[in-house]
């Protein structure tokens, strides 16, 4: 019977480590902490509002719209919210998927934000996180959390 010699189980071993490497996914980006804090007019169509942000590779400053995914449903004591929010600034925009839900009675709601699309400078921009809102007459203002990369 023949023994493999050290090199033919060295060079098996080491097939095996480039093959194993070579399936493993590659690193998401590295995430970057964001706060982003949006003041929404609810008064018009499209709810324009501006927004301020921090903790990020993101415009400073911009302008939002709103454009609703479904009408919000009331069931019980609470209404739910899925609309897609968009982010413009002067060197692109992004857009992220707002879900959230509202107790009736209650002064803020709370929900789920998800980047989904950009153009320009933002183009490669991903992310999510949390979101709260203060309820205000004819307005809300929206506080985002969570964290974004480019990838």
């Amino acid at each position: 019977m023949k023994t493999p010699s050290l090199i033919s189980t060295v060079l098996v071993f080491a097939a095996g480590l480039i093959l194993l490497a070579a399936a493993e996914p590659a690193l998401p980006a590295a995430l970057t902490p964001v706060k982003i804090e949006v003041k929404t007019n609810l008064t018009k169509a499209s709810h324009p509002g501006t927004f301020t942000t921090s903790g990020a590779a993101l415009c400073r400053r911009g302008t939002s719209s709103d454009k609703e995914i479904a009408p919000p449903r009331r069931s019980g004591d609470h209404w739910s919210f899925h609309f897609r929010k968009t982010f413009t600034c002067g060197s692109g925009t992004f857009a992220a998927i707002m879900q959230g839900r509202l107790v009736v009675g209650r002064p803020t709601w709370s929900g789920a934000w998800k980047i989904v699309a950009g153009t320009g400078a933002y183009a490669k921009l991903r992310g999510a996180g949390t979101l709260v809102g203060d309820e205000l007459p004819g307005r809300v203002n929206d506080h985002l959390a969570g964290s974004v990369h480019f990838g």
